[in-house]
């Protein structure tokens, strides 16, 4: 009787070992895939012109939503919905590693001063271009860029026109974001 209790307590115990390892394994998929939710801006609640419902984006002052895209319906339009900073941002929980940032942007020269756009992902500037009005359009970009995080964190990603000098300048779209995690450690 001993033997068997021995045996089935072994086998529970290392069943139960295997259960907690295959967790862990989910866990670490879930957290090295794609951090950034609803980047293409194309999700159920997401309309042209509107700045509600587009989730789990928060979007504020001159910031909207356009059908000018790279893929899919819609992009984020930052900036040119009124004057003063537009912003589009979004929560993210982020742990320790690197990480490959990616978006499709395109200036619009439409406006009447200097804009300054920011991206920032955890509070560090990631992209900064001064867009000035009279500049010709452009066609998409693609910018990339790795992120280091140096301790777990509860950061957003911003993409925003600051204030510019002259108030009220050019815009720039913003599309198919991605955060994906590219290196560090995994427990």
């Amino acid at each position: 009787m001993k033997t068997i209790a021995i045996t089935v307590i072994a086998a529970s115990l290392f069943s139960m070992t295997s259960l907690a390892g295959c967790q862990v394994a989910r866990e670490r998929i879930a957290k090295s895939g794609e951090m950034i939710k609803n980047g293409g801006f194309d999700d159920t609640g997401c309309e042209e012109g509107h700045q509600n419902g587009c989730r789990p984006w928060d979007i504020k002052n001159a910031a909207g939503l356009s059908s000018e895209h790279h893929s899919g319906r819609l992009s984020a339009i930052v900036g040119g919905f009124g004057t003063g900073a537009g912003t589009v941002a979004q929560d993210l929980s982020l742990d320790v590693g690197t990480y490959q940032l990616s978006f499709w942007w395109k200036h619009s020269g439409r406006g009447g001063g200097d804009t300054p756009a920011v991206v920032r992902v955890a509070g560090r500037t990631v992209f900064a271009k001064m867009f000035r009005p009279g500049e010709p359009d452009m066609d998409w970009e693609q910018h990339k860029i790795a992120v280091h995080i140096d301790k777990p964190t509860n950061a957003k990603i911003v993409f925003s026109t600051e204030v510019a000098p002259n108030n009220s300048g050019p815009l720039f779209l913003v599309d198919d974001a991605r955060l994906t995690r590219s290196g560090g450690p995994t427990h």
